[in-house]
């Protein structure tokens, strides 16, 4: 399939990577340099918007929320009969629909789909049931996907795509204690990995509070640990971040 994405910045272009796996993918970025190495993975690559939907069946858009308008703008009369699915966090389809009158489907996703690793929610009122299959099927290249019943919902899935900088940060601060404990760099980044890794797989099979029972026996080193994890108030902090980011402003 033919696809556009409009709009080559670091989310844009985590979704092209993903969709060049199975599709034929054109980018645009008003610097084109910028996305240059997108052809490496198949993808072409240029500045014209309109030209990029014309030869496209689906057009994906991930530009910033102050700009989609004016892009839309632009676009709205190359968009008849083609799909439209916007990535543009806080914008509604109403929203969208009141300058553009192709289908609109409103979805999130985070840059780890450009390793397949992402959850993509979407929402819809406008698909036939074989074109969410379509949609589906491509959305599936970046990881699972999940269709939500209320669009609503999605400003508070915004927040889960913005949480991968805060697991970077928290990555980041395991680091920072691996060599505050005398490890080399290399090493605490290797056990971190180790580590992020093996404790995803197993919350994807078990409660978190069956693996704390699990790992921390009384009076032994990890329930030091987690003390100290409640006296900073981390789960707190984390809950914070999570709905400041699903309530800040465009």
């Amino acid at each position: 399939m033919d696809v556009a994405v409009i709009g080559g910045g670091n989310l844009g272009c985590a979704v092209a990577k993903a969709l060049a796996k199975r599709h034929r993918v054109v980018v645009t970025r008003r610097n084109v340099e910028k996305i240059r190495f997108l052809e490496d993975v198949g993808c072409k690559v240029h500045s014209d918007n309109v030209r990029a939907v014309d030869d496209s069946d689906v057009v994906f858009i991930a530009v910033k929320p102050k700009d989609v308008f004016n892009v839309l703008s632009e676009l709205k009369d190359n968009l008849n009969g083609k799909i439209l699915v916007s990535f543009v966090a806080g914008v509604k389809i109403d929203e969208i629909k009141e300058i553009v009158g192709c289908k609109v489907v409103r979805a999130m996703t985070s840059i780890s789909a450009e390793v397949g690793s992402s959850i993509t929610a979407y929402y819809t009122r406008d698909l036939t049931p074989e074109e969410e299959f379509e949609l589906e099927l491509m959305l599936e290249c970046m990881g699972d996907v999940v269709k939500v019943d209320d669009e609503d919902l999605l400003d508070a899935i915004t927040a889960y795509s913005s949480a991968v900088a805060f697991m970077a940060k928290i990555f980041q601060s395991f680091v920072y204690a691996g060599l505050k404990l005398g490890l080399s760099k290399e090493l605490a980044r290797k056990m971190t990995v180790g580590l992020f890794k093996g404790a995803s797989e197993l919350l994807d099979l078990e409660e978190p509070e069956v693996i704390i029972e699990k790992v921390a026996t009384p009076a032994g080193t990890t329930i030091e640990g987690l003390c100290k994890l409640m006296e900073h108030r981390i789960d707190f902090g984390i809950v914070d971040a999570m709905i400041s980011s699903a309530k800040s402003k465009r």
